[in-house]
């Protein structure tokens, strides 16, 4: 049950991030000095502090056992061996630094850090995918509030959108984002016209819910599908989509809602 309103309230989340989109495009590229704006920008970077020894400790047994099997027949280096624990350190210092940033309205060198320590961030002991997304959205407004143009912004969105799907398929256990995930990266890649991907992940999310009997998310895949189907021409295929799923108690919400979006933020 507590998985369940988890992924409603994801979904709740994205379509509102969504409509916070289209409402900021042209909005100014400043990082609002409201005490509100700077904790949130704070507290996914805080995330990344203050891990337990005995954590440490497993994960860097985890790491070099990881190490040791890359390249079976060779041994590695003395930096790669202490690379995770100096990477710990190493974080901490960055989070110090980025919320010095954060502070001092320092925007472009928020941005440049970030994007620099991203994959050491990815390789940090507290990166889980609740983590990881939280410092996603957080840096996709830093992004938003930057961008110049619709194009640089699913540049830099799309990648870490990608990211976090192949993060939750590599989980050995499902994880309730994994909906709210794929239907962000079919949303970026309608956005950016580019719909081969955007049909591929829209069917990838399609057979998931359907899989799992979420009548919610699959009425949000075949909506997307219909909608892309619809903009390269292929209106039996659109069709379908909709007939599959038109009788179900939410498609008139969630549909309405999927096609105002992609109409706000595409025509």
């Amino acid at each position: 049950m507590k998985k369940r309103l988890f992924q409603i309230a994801c979904v709740i989340f994205l379509i509102s991030y969504l409509a916070y989109l289209i409402s900021n495009k042209d909005s100014s590229n400043v990082i609002p000095a409201s005490d509100e704006s700077t904790k949130n920008a704070i507290e996914p970077l805080q995330l990344y502090q203050n891990v337990d020894s005995q954590l440490i400790a497993e994960r860097n047994k985890l790491y070099l056992l990881m190490l040791k099997h890359t390249v079976p027949y060779e041994e590695p280096s003395e930096a790669d061996k202490s690379y995770f624990l100096r990477n710990i350190t190493h974080i901490d210092s960055v989070v110090n630094t980025c919320v010095e940033f954060i502070h001092q309205n320092k925007e472009d060198e928020l941005i440049s850090l970030l994007e620099t320590e991203l994959p050491n961030f990815y390789a940090h002991p507290h990166n889980n995918v609740d983590n990881e997304m939280a410092l996603h959205y957080m840096m996709e407004e830093l992004y938003n509030r930057h961008c110049k143009s619709d194009e640089e912004y699913l540049a830099k969105v799309i990648p870490m959108a990608e990211w976090r799907v192949m993060h939750i398929e590599a989980l050995e256990n499902e994880h309730p984002a994994y909906s709210l995930a794929l239907i962000e990266l079919v949303f970026y890649y309608t956005w950016s016209k580019n719909y081969d991907k955007a049909i591929f992940n829209g069917e990838k999310l399609s057979a998931y819910a359907s899989q799992r009997g979420d009548e919610e998310a699959l009425i949000y895949s075949s909506s997307l599908l219909s909608e892309i189907y619809n903009r390269i021409g292929q209106k039996a295929k659109s069709d379908s989509c909709i007939n599959g799923v038109k009788d179900l108690p939410q498609f008139n919400k969630i549909h309405e809602e999927v096609k105002g979006n992609l109409s706000d933020l595409i025509d």
